[in-house]
């Protein structure tokens, strides 16, 4: 049965047996739609469903490609639209959104990249080509009908996120599979292939909010396939093992390819764990849900030793960023295996007893080896510490930036920002030595600056493999009469404390008032200082989370002021 633009509207009941094609759009308004076993419903271009009656009852195969409409899975009817257990196969071979106003529970999702028009019907191999299927609402995967309906709840529980070759995004948003089997997510390759355009192997990427989460309750190993785009292309999966069955229990996790400074971390570690080092190239993201915060569940975090500059087996560990707003070791009961790269090694908390009350973990160096104290050196990771400084001098702004450790660096670009931070340009390059274990001194004057103006200015170091680290913003003003100042805020998100640094031309009084989103004055300090450069640390844990604007204001009534982000710890 072959169709063009497809209408259904009102009570009307479409059954298919066989096999159809919609060539366009395939509009659901009210109706309901049966896919029985072994049928085939081949869509090319997008499935919009609208309508809170409309109802899909799928047992066979719906296929989504894109001749036109994009190929995507619009759900505007609501959120008990899909049931049954058959197939959704998104396999166009352009990028595809999922989504639409209300989630949806699939049964079986698999990801394809058709490069024919209608081979991803009945095929078993993906084709080579690589495309993001996008989430633009939350989804579930592995039930027969409404995971969200707790009146009414799924009886099945037994389908598979089949991911390939392909790049699921989720955005903001969550992929939950529901299914508690170990194997109910598929993928092309072995969990320590690292990810390249060549190998094309399919993993789960996300940004902010986003997760992947899957339902643990049972004994065995849960492979979460997460990685990034962003900046260096990485696969960083994680694994948790599970040591008995627990019912409800599940977790949440991302990658996160940033430095952890972004979302508000700080790089404090623990004096008494003998950290040396925080991965500033990425850390993940884990959060224990369903169920009590401590499970004797192992937790399994994939790297490359080399690309990663991991120096040893008995010198990496997996570091919790908590409550008190430091890296805590989960030590003793750390393990690495090695793999050569570019293969991935693994190094694992066995029987984690620690909490998630953060969800923060990064790989990082220490100093012991398990049981004992050796003395050596610990691992280090690529710039531990980028800090930049901007004091105002007669006629230019001096800039300094330091960084207490290098490796596989390339070199910093200098920026500067005329509009309040809104965009930066690129005022001086200056190479780095490639690795450095000592603090290393950076400087350039900007004499391309005019009186009474506000400057911004930020350092972006590059790696030599593309990874990309931004120091904190710093700002400073040139004022009439060569009175001259700045101030440096970090870090910026902030959590529960924040660092401001004055640097003074000569003595000045400097009064801070804090301004919420509705311009009301919310902290006001007064500092009193000789010339020169001042640190003084500021209590934000009972700031509500959200942006504030400091304006700082000295003797003579010159002003600056600099929107800080508020974020829950």
């Amino acid at each position: 049965m072959n169709m063009n633009k497809i209408y259904l509207l009102g009570c009307l009941f479409l059954l298919i047996s066989l096999n159809s094609k919609a060539q366009d759009l395939f509009f659901v308004n009210g109706a309901n739609v049966t896919v029985q076993n072994g049928a085939n419903l081949w869509i090319f271009g997008g499935l919009n469903a609208t309508g809170a009656a409309s109802q899909i009852t799928n047992n066979g195969n719906i296929y989504l490609e894109a001749n036109t409409g994009g190929g995507n899975w619009t759900n505007n009817a609501g959120p008990g639209l899909l049931s049954g257990t058959g197939t959704v196969t998104v396999g166009a071979n352009i990028n595809q959104n999922i989504g639409g106003t209300f989630p949806t529970t699939f049964f079986n999702l698999t990801l394809m990249s058709s490069t024919v028009a209608g081979s991803s019907v009945g095929a078993t191999v993906d084709d080579p080509l690589v495309t993001q299927k996008i989430l633009t609402q939350n989804i579930f995967i592995g039930a027969n009908s409404d995971a969200t309906n707790l009146m009414t709840p799924p009886t099945i529980f037994t389908g598979v996120l089949a991911l390939n070759n392909e790049i699921l995004n989720t955005q903001t948003f969550i992929a939950s599979v529901v299914n508690p089997a170990t194997t109910a997510i598929t993928r092309t390759g072995a969990v320590t292939a690292p990810y390249s355009n060549a190998t094309n192997e399919g993993m789960v990427i996300s940004a902010g909010t986003g997760r992947l989460g899957r339902i643990t309750s049972l004994p065995g190993t849960y492979l979460f396939p997460v990685g990034s785009l962003t900046g260096t292309a990485r696969f960083r999966p994680v694994e948790m093992i599970t040591p008995a069955a627990v019912a409800n229990k599940g977790y949440l996790v991302r990658m996160e390819n940033s430095d952890p400074t972004v979302l508000g971390s700080t790089l404090d570690t623990d004096p008494g764990e003998e950290l040396f080092s925080i991965n500033r190239a990425y850390y993940h993201i884990i959060n224990h849900t369903l169920y009590p915060m401590m499970d004797n569940t192992t937790m399994r975090i994939h790297h490359d030793f080399t690309a990663d500059n991991v120096c040893d087996p008995n010198h990496v560990t997996i570091a919790n960023f908590d409550l008190s707003n430091i890296w805590q070791n989960q030590t003793p009961t750390i393990s690495t295996t090695v793999n050569a790269s570019p293969l991935l090694s693994f190094t694992q908390d066995n029987a984690y007893t620690g909490n998630y009350n953060t969800e923060n973990f990064s790989l990082a160096g220490w100093w012991n080896t398990v049981p004992i104290f050796d003395g050596t050196p610990a691992c280090t990771f690529p710039v531990t510490e980028l800090k930049l400084v901007a004091q105002g001098k007669e006629n230019y702004i001096a800039l300094d930036w330091t960084t207490n450790v290098e490796a596989n660096m390339k070199g910093f670009y200098l920026q500067r920002s005329d509009d309040n931070g809104n965009t930066f340009n690129e005022i001086t390059y200056q190479n780095s030595p490639g690795n450095s274990s000592t603090i290393r001194h950076y400087n350039h004057n900007d004499n391309g600056v005019i009186k009474n103006q506000t400057y911004f200015y930020r350092v972006r170091g590059v790696n030599k493999d593309g990874g990309v680290l931004y120091s904190n913003i710093a700002e400073a003003i040139l004022l009439d009469g060569n009175l001259s100042w700045g101030i440096e805020i970090y870090p910026n998100p902030v959590a529960n404390q924040a660092q401001v640094v004055f640097n003074l031309s000569e003595d000045n009084n400097i009064k801070l008032s804090v301004y919420n989103a509705l311009g009301q004055v919310i902290m006001n300090e007064n500092y009193i200082f000789k010339a020169g450069s001042h640190t003084v640390n500021l209590n934000t844990a009972t700031l509500s989370k959200g942006v504030y604007n400091w304006v700082f204001t000295d003797a003579k009534g010159n002003i600056l002021s600099h929107k800080i982000t508020k974020i829950d710890q």
